[in-house]
């Protein structure tokens, strides 16, 4: 544990309790009322005492804020990222890297489902929360587990390694190339996204018993998910032949929603485990992407739908090779100016 962390530990408003020999410990950063904080709290030792996933775990923390700040071996660090302002919760990599089970719980926006959506009902908010727990303790399981999103970064910074020398060839501007290089590194980050937000969806669903095995359960999920993805294949056609390209931030402001992560990574786990109901989540957990998306195009072929996503087969709504060759035409007309 690096210094600052100690620190912030230290002089942080805290409750540990002791869960069949775990610990959880929960800090107060935040000036909200004492009403929603006490349903948070409920909520999360209720996780943490029947969640499978969170019995792996010795030591679970819960920091509830007012905005969202990590604690890195540097000092405190505030959240740049898809959704920050929206999300109800946040996992930081730093963190996960020096072996922090730790959530940050955004309160504003917890606030403002209590008071609006669920009309100041405590019992549907403890739900909605015990949901959004189990949500990111799957994506904690994730990164341990499968190392999805570890190995995705990895991944990520060679590409972007790579697009910079062959950027060396494009007379263009030096911002246009870095949006050029954040494009291809994004098109990666996008399929990763896909398969950590699909596991994470799955899994809070599950926990709800709101994932019955049906063809109607079935048939609603694809139709949301095909219908985000025509939605980004109209945009990423649009986006890619126009001469605005290298405005990254209209496409990140699309792909960053996580709600299109959701619809269609979702889609994809629950097709998986309907069509092949002898294959487990935590088999699927520790695919590949390549496995992940092939297995998953030979499932709902099995459904008899079109897949809305796909690697290399050209199959998919969207397909990452398509795209990709949509990038390296718009690369290569660069080159020859």
């Amino acid at each position: 544990m690096g210094f600052w962390r100690k620190y912030h530990e230290m002089f942080t408003k805290k409750k540990r309790y002791n869960v069949d020999g775990r610990k959880l410990i929960v800090f107060d950063e935040s000036k909200a009322d004492d009403e929603i904080k006490n349903i948070i709290r409920e909520s999360f030792l209720e996780v943490c005492k029947n969640d499978k996933i969170a019995k792996n775990f010795r030591v679970i923390k819960l920091v509830m804020q007012d905005k969202f700040v990590g604690m890195t071996t540097f000092g405190p660090t505030p959240v740049f990222h898809r959704g920050n302002d929206v999300s109800p919760a946040m996992l930081f990599h730093e963190e996960l890297r020096q072996n922090e089970k730790m959530i940050h719980i955004n309160i504003p926006k917890l606030e403002e489902l209590f008071r609006y959506n669920y009309h100041g009902s405590a019992s549907f908010m403890k739900k909605k929360i015990c949901s959004i727990i189990a949500h990111e303790l799957a994506h904690i399981w994730n990164f341990y587990v499968s190392n999805i999103l570890s190995n995705g970064r990895k991944i990520s910074g060679r590409l972007s390694n790579r697009i910079s020398r062959l950027m060396k060839s494009v007379h263009i501007s030096n911002e246009q190339k870095e949006n050029l290089e954040a494009l291809r590194v994004h098109i990666h980050n996008f399929k990763v996204a896909i398969m950590d937000e699909g596991l994470a969806k799955y899994y809070e669903l599950a926990s709800q018993k709101e994932l019955p095995f049906e063809k109607s359960k079935f048939d609603e999920l694809y139709v949301k998910a095909k219908n985000v993805s025509g939605d980004l294949k109209y945009m990423w056609g649009h986006y890619m032949g126009g001469d605005k390209w290298f405005e990254s931030k209209l496409f990140s402001a699309i792909t960053g929603r996580t709600g299109l992560y959701h619809h269609i990574g979702i889609h994809v786990v629950y097709t998986i485990l309907y069509a092949d109901q002898k294959i487990s989540l935590d088999e699927i957990r520790k695919m590949s992407y390549f496995k992940f998306i092939k297995k998953y195009e030979s499932c709902v072929k099995k459904e008899g739908q079109q897949p809305v996503v796909s690697l290399t087969s050209g199959k998919g709504i969207l397909d990452y090779k398509r795209m990709l060759d949509q990038l390296m035409k718009l690369y290569n007309s660069l080159v020859r100016k």
